[in-house]
């Protein structure tokens, strides 16, 4: 499938307003983005709401991501990995 470049990045990472010890991730594009996830290595035990996403240009996606084991905004972001249908197979 020739599907555009996507450019998926991970814009923000902060913590959840309404639930101790999870964050909000905000993913935004520059072109579509299907089936687009993201993975914090470190804890393969963290969940997140929803994954497997489809992002478009001008409506970022927010997912709640609940980690098993207590870290900062600024730790997880390091950690986190994103990827998409376009970017797995080059």
């Amino acid at each position: 499938m020739d599907l555009p470049v996507s450019g998926l990045e991970i814009r923000k990472v902060v913590p959840a307003a309404d639930e101790k010890g999870a964050f909000d991730i905000t993913l935004a594009v520059k072109a579509p983005s299907f089936f687009a996830w993201v993975e914090d290595p470190a804890d393969a035990r963290g969940r997140f709401s929803d994954n497997l996403v489809t992002v478009l240009p001008g409506a970022p996606r927010v997912l709640r991501y609940r980690p098993s084991v207590p870290t900062t905004a600024a730790a997880l972001r390091r950690r986190l990995t994103r990827m998409d249908l376009r970017a797995s197979y080059g």
